[in-house]
């Protein structure tokens, strides 16, 4: 093995590994933003049960929430749903292009379609950050929506 192929080799485990070490960053502030949503989501509901008064007050909080909150909940998951086809989209595309990278017919080929691929995950990881930070605020906003009315 020569040593510009080493090199090749070596650059490109280098630069998978920070590609993997991106994603798994990725994945730990999105498991720590989706408790920090269902603590958030705990406090609601623990605010409205500090507000009820007797079981009929209880009974219409509820009713509005099912009113109110449905709709809502409905746009959320349609929202949910999409992010998930585009991420299927991107992880199809990101697995075909790393396939690609080991299919190349020279060295600068292969340099070539790795440097794509890094280009492409971290693109498709700043996409996501922010699609998980806009769901979460959306989130956010219509449970404060909904308590603001009390």
């Amino acid at each position: 093995m020569t040593t510009t192929t080493k090199n090749a080799k070596t650059t490109a485990t280098d630069t998978t590994n920070e590609a993997i070490q991106d994603a798994l960053k990725f994945y730990e502030e999105a498991l720590k933003s989706g408790i920090q949503l269902q603590e958030d989501s705990l406090k609601l509901w623990k605010d409205v049960l500090d507000q009820v008064s007797s079981p009929d007050d209880l009974k219409n909080k509820l009713e509005e929430l099912v009113h109110n909150v449905l709709p809502q909940n409905k746009k959320c998951m349609e929202d949910v749903v999409s992010l998930f086809q585009k991420n299927s989209a991107q992880c199809t595309d990101l697995f075909s292009k790393a396939l690609n990278v080991y299919q190349a017919g020279s060295i600068t080929e292969g340099q070539t379609r790795l440097q794509d691929l890094v280009e492409t995950s971290l693109s498709a990881l700043h996409s996501n950050v922010n699609s998980l930070v806009e769901t979460n605020t959306q989130v956010m906003k219509s449970w404060d929506s909904i308590f603001a009315r009390k």
